[in-house]
């Protein structure tokens, strides 16, 4: 029974290799997304970009546990998309979606910030003000 253990114990291993590979395939494929997506972007074609940072959400939140960095950077990207598309709502909800994700300073700036251009857009001054002293609450000098 000896050999039993052996067996199971490599394959064990053999599992748990298979599943980090195929864990690094797909946040490699989440990042490819987002490089397109940016390149979209930078090309102004923002439909395509957003759809793009969309298919990298989907692809990181696939896995377990989820790179939280990553998707708030997905996330933010697509806000912006959303916004150049005027789709205000759908960037707030990219926004949120970067923010309860707890991302670094930097990103968290950026996603309000974001979130303040939404509401202001939408004619909604109290949140946008709301959001624009959060973002000066993080990072003062900016």
């Amino acid at each position: 029974n000896g050999l039993g253990s052996q067996y199971s114990g490599h394959a064990d291993d053999q599992l748990r290799g298979d599943i980090l590979d195929s864990s690094t395939a797909v946040l490699n494929m989440a990042d490819q997304a987002r490089s397109i997506g940016n390149k979209y972007l930078k090309e102004k074609e923002f439909s395509a970009a957003a759809h793009s940072y969309e298919v990298a959400c989907m692809l990181a939140n696939s896995l377990k546990p989820f790179p939280k960095t990553e998707m708030a950077t997905f996330h933010c990207n697509c806000a912006l998309a959303c916004q150049e598309l005027g789709r205000f709502g759908d960037a707030i909800n990219e926004c949120h979606a970067a923010l309860v994700l707890s991302p670094p300073k930097h990103l968290a700036v950026k996603a309000l910030y974001r979130l303040a251009v939404s509401h202001a857009s939408l004619n909604n001054a109290f949140e946008a003000r709301r959001c624009l002293r959060r973002c000066l609450k993080l990072d003062p000098l900016n």
